[in-house]
């Protein structure tokens, strides 16, 4: 199940899925009504409370929940450096635009120019829909001419210039960092060039192979060049497609400003090298297996497969392609396979990266107080408009705030409320899905076997790890990281990395924390999740035995590197993604199972990574042999289950061998962190808040009713008050177990 609307750079999508016909057919009435006949033509309280407007009372500021939002989004380093490469590669069409809105300009916008803007784009005429999936398409198609039906068809054309390759040009630009941060190593690097347009499919595909190939691990050689000689603490490639033209860049975090010209002569004399000397064949034809598992893999997402595939039809649709080109990708991959053994490749790297004629370049450099220069700029911008208002123009914008009072307070009419399509008790199953699984034995090992329907291989193993103490979670979570990168006793790590892409589609292992049975008690199990080819099952569960069983905890170098690279993603991670982290610190606070998530992925987990990134040699050496000890007593058969897809037999999980060991505890215990306020600073616009309380401390237990009190007080409650109110993006009351 999916409702959202997304924003994208040359398009707005407003995605539905449901399990539930009927739901489904509900939520089609609801955003057809809604994307074309919105309330905001008759009602310019919603432009003031979901764009922007001036709050008066006090000292005058901009308010609003889209200028809030956008606020939050320009915190992320990311989203600042995408949205200059592509204001440098894209001057002369819309991509050169923030489409989410540059929260330095929405106060500029108008509401006759917000519906202007509405009237011309959102009309039929101008709209792609799709139907995908178990689709009732009588309903479905009858419901849609309800509404179209009422518009006379318009002969318009919004199609996108195409952009001519730009002169090479250097932007540097400032990003927030907080007051106390260093600076030394923060300046952030791209370097970009247009790559080709939707048509040039098999083009999109091989770079995205080849920047697997140049930069996709550790050892990968562009991004081994640069991490050996200490000119930055992470680097990518990194493909930029799903809109008319792509563009491909090279990325470097974390290094100096002064390092530049060190980091572009390192850049060139590898690519040189490679360019001349061809790549190397195992690599290539490992990255391209795993390049074509994950383009057959129709159920790898997060989200809904039939999602995933309606806005592929976009990727070509809106250009005046075949909607359907996207979905089929065996000709494509198999023109690329023919290519492997050629100079292809090759020749892309001169292209792509050595003709630097036409590439940009922007330099993010850190600043202390640019989040102070930016609200003053703000104050300063509101202070000198106000002063300016007339007596007439105080008097309407005081009467507009009362206006836009009323109406968020007021409840709406039962007319209303009846209006809202709802679901009956009928439309329900009696009872819910049956899981298809069954529960079988491999000696002693507990097997839980699935009915996918599909041909892949679909492997999870679950060792419990509930022995652990407190202290070594963050360990674990490095152990995590290293399986699979690092090398085992019978290879190195750049040999091992090779064969996982080669053999294997997707493998990961990470710590998992379930609830116990009370406050003070959870589960922690470490989980390897696996899927290949069904062909490639054996070769593929011998690679996973051979991780578990004979990785090598002694590459330190390996672990100095991927602890910065931990440390940038967490500090990034808390300006983006910070209700996300403080709902875990909550949870902290009064359950063992919310100590544990804290320290395998909380702020705990992000002060450890920045510890650990500084730490000597000795440190480093005593982290690797406390994770050795870790994994040899944790990957052993008697804390083994095993989930799997029916595609893998018997046969074939016996080849999955482990040592002896000690069984763990059911359930580990942690004190949790214990009642408290604080504060964690951020480098942002803006800030996220949370409350919590542990329910079973006060004599409550979980039940049903909890998730419908949640909905309650999301949308009677705390939407009216915090978002509609408040003008915050987002707020949320989270019942869990």
């Amino acid at each position: 199940t999916f409702l959202n609307a997304m924003t994208f750079p040359d398009k707005t999508v407003y995605p539905v899925s449901s399990r539930n016909d009927q739901d489904f057919l509900n939520l089609m009435d609801i955003y057809l009504d809604a994307v074309l006949h919105p309330a905001i033509y008759h009602t310019p309280e919603i432009f003031r409370q979901e764009g922007w407007r001036y709050e008066l009372g006090g000292e005058t500021v901009y308010q609003g929940v889209v200028l809030n939002e956008m606020k939050g989004a320009f915190g992320s380093p990311a989203t600042v450096l995408e949205n200059e490469m592509n204001k440098l590669l894209f001057p002369d069409n819309c991509y050169r635009h923030v489409s989410g809105g540059d929260p330095a300009y929405i106060p500029d916008l108008t509401y006759e120019q917000f519906i202007a803007s509405h009237r011309k784009y959102y009309h039929p005429s101008n709209a792609r829909i799709s139907l995908v999936g178990s689709v009732d398409l009588d309903a479905a198609l009858a419901k849609i001419d309800g509404f179209l039906s009422a518009f006379e068809r318009q002969e318009v054309s919004f199609n996108i210039p195409a952009q001519s390759p730009v002169n090479a040009v250097e932007k540097t630009v400032p990003y927030e960092v907080g007051p106390e941060e260093p600076l030394e190593q923060r300046t952030i690097v791209s370097c970009g060039t247009l790559l080709g347009d939707f048509t040039t499919r098999e083009r999109n595909y091989a770079a995205s192979v080849l920047a697997d190939y140049l930069a996709g691990d550790n050892d990968a050689p562009l991004k081994k060049a640069l991490l050996d000689v200490g000119l930055c603490q992470d680097m990518s490639v990194s493909v930029h497609d799903g809109m008319q033209q792509s563009w491909i860049s090279w990325d470097v975090w974390n290094t100096d400003a002064d390092k530049l010209p060190a980091i572009r002569q390192n850049v060139r004399e590898t690519l040189e090298k490679i360019a001349e000397n061809g790549l190397d064949r195992q690599r290539l034809q490992a990255c391209y297996n795993h390049f074509a598992f994950h383009m057959r893999d129709r159920d790898g997402s997060a989200y809904p497969r039939s999602l995933m595939e309606a806005l592929e039809l976009l990727d070509t649709w809106l250009y005046g392609g075949d909607p359907a080109e996207g979905l089929v990708v065996e000709e494509v991959l198999e023109n690329l396979a023919a290519k492997l053994g050629t100079d292809y490749f090759a020749n892309l790297v001169r292209e792509l990266f050595l003709d630097d004629s036409h590439s940009v370049t922007a330099v993010l450099t850190p600043s202390r107080t640019l989040g102070e220069e930016k609200a003053a700029g703000e104050a300063a911008r509101v202070a000198a408009e106000s002063a300016a208002w007339t007596d007439e123009r105080r008097v309407e914008l005081q009467c507009q705030a009362e206006s836009l009072a009323t109406w968020q307070q007021a409840p709406d009419s039962d007319e209303a409320l009846a209006s809202i399509p709802m679901l009956k008790l009928s439309d329900l199953k009696d009872k819910p899905e049956p899981l298809p699984m069954t529960v079988t034995k491999l000696g002693d090992i507990t097997v839980l076997r699935h009915e996918t329907g599909s041909n892949l291989l679909y492997l999870r193993t679950y060792f419990n790890a509930s022995d652990l103490r407190l202290e070594e979670l963050p360990a674990l979570v490095v152990l995590t990281m290293l399986l699979g990168t690092t090398g085992t006793k019978r290879r190195s790590g750049e040999e091992l990395q090779m064969l996982v892409k080669e053999k294997i589609g997707a493998l990961s292992f990470q710590p998992t924390v379930l609830p116990g049975s009370d406050p003070a008690h959870c589960r922690l199990m470490v989980t390897a999740v696996m899927a290949c080819l069904s062909d490639q099952g054996e070769s593929a569960v011998k690679l996973l035995t051979e991780i578990l069983n004979e990785t090598a905890f002694t590459d330190r170098k390996l672990l100095r590197d991927m602890l910065n690279q931990a440390a940038m993603g967490s500090q990034m991670a808390l300006s983006s993604s910070g209700h996300q982290y403080a709902i875990t610190r909550l949870s902290a606070f009064g359950t063992a199972h919310g100590v544990a998530r804290e320290y395998t992925g909380g702020t705990e987990l992000a002060a450890w990574f920045k510890r650990y990134s500084t730490a000597d040699d000795g440190v480093l050496d005593e982290l690797l042999e406390s994770m050795e000890g870790i994994a040899r007593k944790v990957f052993t058969a008697q804390r083994l289950t095993i989930s799997c897809s029916e595609t893998a037999t018997g046969d074939l999980l016996d080849k999955l061998t482990l040592s002896t060991g000690q069984a763990a505890p059911e359930e580990a215990s942690y004190a949790p962190l214990g009642v408290r306020q604080e504060g964690i600073v951020i480098p942002a616009a803006v800030g996220f808040a949370g409350k919590g309380a542990n329910l079973r401390r006060h004599g409550m237990a979980y039940c049903g009713s909890l998730p419908v009190l949640a909905n309650v007080l999301n949308y009677v409650y705390l939407w009216s008050e915090i978002r509609v109110q408040g003008g915050a993006y987002g707020c949320g009351f989270i019942g869990r177990d």
